[in-house]
């Protein structure tokens, strides 16, 4: 009883709430959380996919590495620590028995949209990109827009310059932040005249306030973007850095179901 009596309060053991959970016959969903791998690697998924490390998780949540790292790895630790990885990494995380049907949830209360629905529009406005600075295929997530140039892996498109109109579908990791600084620099040094990026709308980012905040526009689009069929558990948001004024009328009839926000002038 006072095993229970703790879960209820949300502290104890892992081990003890797998027990519970398995008496009860209920899992672990998530809005949010990859619907594949045990518990543990679905939580990790989530956490990688938003581009967030374990170093920079644990600081966040005001522990070190090391309870993370065992809760992903072995599904061992606390409660607590597991609730606040959760609430952290925004999961949406709820309980339900086996008859519940979490792809038909995720249906249900979210709009998917294709990613050719979010970038054939933006093909007919803007025509032929001069350069896609990144690989095509960045985890799983293709864009259906070809370039004229294409710098491959082995480049570093992050060393060498971008010029004309490019599309930029960054890593969502560590690398991330350098990526948008670098379409933020390449437009203002005039060597790129304009920057289109795909990206995940965390706008609680450091990066995000200083290279896209109010310098570029952004369509903040409605609905989970899905790659190659599979939705990714994050905002999307297309940030346009050179955008004019008869660019962002077009995007804005284009996106008529998005939140279009234009750079301060």
């Amino acid at each position: 009883m006072p095993t229970v009596r703790l879960l209820e309060h949300g502290k104890g053991t892992i081990e003890s709430l797998d027990a519970v959970l398995e008496c009860l016959n209920l899992e672990i969903y998530g809005d949010r959380l990859p619907r594949s791998g045990n518990r543990g690697e679905r939580i990790a998924g989530l956490r990688k996919a938003r581009g967030i490390s374990q170093r920079d998780l644990a600081k966040e949540i005001g522990v070190s590495p090391t309870p993370i790292i065992t809760i992903e790895n072995h599904w061992r630790g606390r409660v607590e620590t597991l609730d606040t990885i959760l609430s952290a990494l925004d999961a949406g995380a709820f309980l339900a028995g086996p008859d519940f049907d979490a792809e038909a949830a995720v249906r249900n209360t979210h709009q998917f949209r294709s990613v050719s629905s979010v970038m054939d529009p933006l093909q007919e406005i803007v025509g032929t990109f001069d350069l896609s600075p990144c690989p095509n295929v960045i985890s799983g997530r293709e864009l259906p827009i070809k370039a004229r140039k294409e710098y491959a892996a082995a480049d570093d498109g992050l060393r060498l310059p971008w010029t004309g109109t490019v599309i930029l579908n960054p890593p969502y990791n560590d690398d991330l932040p350098a990526w948008v600084r670098k379409a933020h620099d390449e437009y203002e040094r005039g060597t790129a005249s304009l920057v289109v990026a795909m990206l995940p709308a965390w706008t609680d980012r450091a990066w995000w306030h200083l290279y896209v905040a109010d310098v570029a526009a952004v369509i903040f689009l409605r609905g989970t973007v899905a790659f190659s069929g599979e939705a990714h558990p994050m905002p999307s948001a297309l940030a346009i850095w050179g955008a004019t004024e008869t660019l962002l009328s077009k995007v804005q009839d284009a996106y008529p179901e998005s939140w279009v926000i234009g750079p301060r002038k």
